[in-house]
């Protein structure tokens, strides 16, 4: 009997609890609900009517849609859209791909403005499952735009979720994401280009492995090697197997016969010896050089 009383009393206590806790779930689901339905306000979610709103201007190529600031004049806004064109028509001709849409392109005043309304600050950013690219204002030529372009290109190379080279179709691969970037825009950084900056890491004994760039050991590699790196062997791949090789190789998300690649990196150090360097450009090369990764820095 006693149990039984015990029990009718746990029974009675859980009802009384019941409306606290359902009380306290529909709070929380009204807290969802309302920072879902008007995120954009509260800057937890980006909209694109946001960010125009924001913006206030437009521009349209033949292959871009431009949203720029309002005061930004009409002939500056002519020019990126033609530039935009140009580097569109350069990066698909590389990759062998054509886009049928309109790249989204959308250019801030600062990077506090690019923080507040879609989330990064410093770091100019492409989202290839949405066709935008995120950049800041600057003088022309922009210096980011063709390596931002490519990555919303070579979303054609894949069907995989987000459209970016993924291991088994699942985790994104960055070494291979971002070589691609570099190999398809040609990408000067400092005023060298990524077979220049490749050479004078393989003369220092700095060369990262094709493996190791290719792979999640990308991210511990330091950037500044890793990039230009991945993006010179990528271009040499290129010009040995042309874009189909790199259109393999982004579907796949990873480099599957490791005797071939090693191979392709016997002949990459062979090409790079014939790059040529200045005095300066190697004095450059190794201040450069001496920057950690972003996991091993300070």
């Amino acid at each position: 009997i006693e149990a039984g009383w015990h029990g009718t009393r746990l029974s009675f206590a859980r009802l009384r609890a019941a409306p606290r806790r359902v009380g306290f779930a529909l709070l929380l689901f009204v807290g969802y609900a309302w920072g879902t339905v008007d995120g954009a306000s509260l800057g937890h979610r980006s909209t694109v009517a946001r960010i125009d709103e924001a913006l206030g201007g437009e521009a349209w190529s033949r292959r871009c849609h431009l949203h720029v600031p309002r005061e930004m004049p009409v002939a500056e806004r002519r020019l990126l859209a033609d530039d935009c064109d140009f580097h569109v028509a350069a990066v698909e001709s590389f990759l062998a791909v054509h886009r049928t849409k309109r790249v989204q392109v959308f250019v801030y005043r600062s990077p506090d403005e690019k923080r507040v309304l879609m989330g990064a600050a410093d770091t100019d950013i492409a989202k290839p499952w949405l066709g935008q690219v995120h950049v800041e204002r600057e003088a022309w030529p922009h210096r980011i735009l063709r390596h931002e372009l490519a990555h919303v290109l070579a979303a054609e190379l894949t069907d995989v979720p987000f459209q970016v080279a993924a291991i088994y179709g699942i985790v994104p691969n960055p070494g291979i994401i971002e070589g691609t970037a570099v190999a398809a825009a040609g990408d000067h950084r400092d005023g060298l280009t990524a077979d220049q900056w490749s050479r004078a890491m393989l003369e220092l004994g700095l060369l990262p492995k094709a493996e190791d760039v290719l792979t999640l050991e990308f991210l511990r590699t330091p950037a500044n090697r890793a990039y230009s790196a991945a993006g010179s062997f990528l271009r040499h791949v290129h010009e040995r197997r042309g874009p189909r090789a790199i259109r393999n190789l982004y579907d796949q998300g990873q480099w599957e016969a490791l005797g071939e690649l090693r191979a392709l990196e016997r002949s990459w150090h062979a090409h790079l010896r014939t790059v040529r360097l200045t005095d300066e450009e190697r004095a450059l090369a190794v201040l450069r050089f001496e920057r950690k990764s972003v996991f091993s820095a300070v």
